[in-house]
């Protein structure tokens, strides 16, 4: 047993994850519209969202603040794992 697998942690990384989905649904739902648009394909999405990148990081990402930190359930128990095997005192400061 950890502390993932307590009744008070489950309950708050399910919370967490409906959030998630609830917040970026916008998002998700442009991204992929973008994606999916018949005009261009998945390789143009993405060298444009790197060109974006490359000219004005700190304003694409800027433009994501509000939204949630991308990380499945299954990534966050390797990430759990990696951080205990670490004996990390922090891990977001």
């Amino acid at each position: 047993m950890n502390t993932l697998t307590t009744r008070p942690v489950i309950t708050l990384l399910e919370t967490l994850h409906r959030n998630a989905e609830t917040s970026d649904r916008e998002l998700m739902e442009t991204m992929m519209a973008r994606f999916n648009a018949p005009e261009t394909s998945a390789e143009q999405v993405m060298a444009e969202l790197l060109a974006q990148e490359r000219a004005d990081y700190r304003s694409v990402y800027h433009d994501y603040a509000d939204n949630f930190l991308a990380v499945s359930p299954r990534y966050g128990q390797f990430l759990y794992m990696m951080t205990r095997a670490c004996k990390a005192r922090r891990v977001v400061g």
